[in-house]
């Protein structure tokens, strides 16, 4: 799944980084913004990734189908700009 891969990255990034103490998902994200491996507002604008994550792994009887769709029609563009910022962010380290 495209949400694992990019919280799997990030956690391992931060804790190269030295970064203890996370407790969950979002968090991740959030730290990745507040350390300006990736853009503050663009960390602000995925941080809901990690729990359509949860949604999607642990109550999966319960998806909005809709809403789901809506996922795929408008925000997967933001996997590229992930992958984008990451990989500016590793060319610097």
């Amino acid at each position: 799944m495209a949400v694992q891969v990019v919280i799997d990255i990030g956690a391992h990034i931060l804790a190269a980084e030295g970064e203890t103490g996370i407790e969950d998902y979002a968090e991740v994200i959030g730290r990745l913004g507040k350390k300006g491996i990736i853009p503050k507002g663009f960390s602000d604008s995925i941080k809901g990734m990690a729990g359509f994550r949860n949604i999607l792994v642990h109550e999966y009887a319960d998806v909005d189908i809709e809403k789901v769709y809506e996922v795929l029609q408008t925000r997967l563009s933001d996997f590229r700009k992930y992958v984008k910022y990451i990989s500016k962010y590793a060319s610097r380290a």
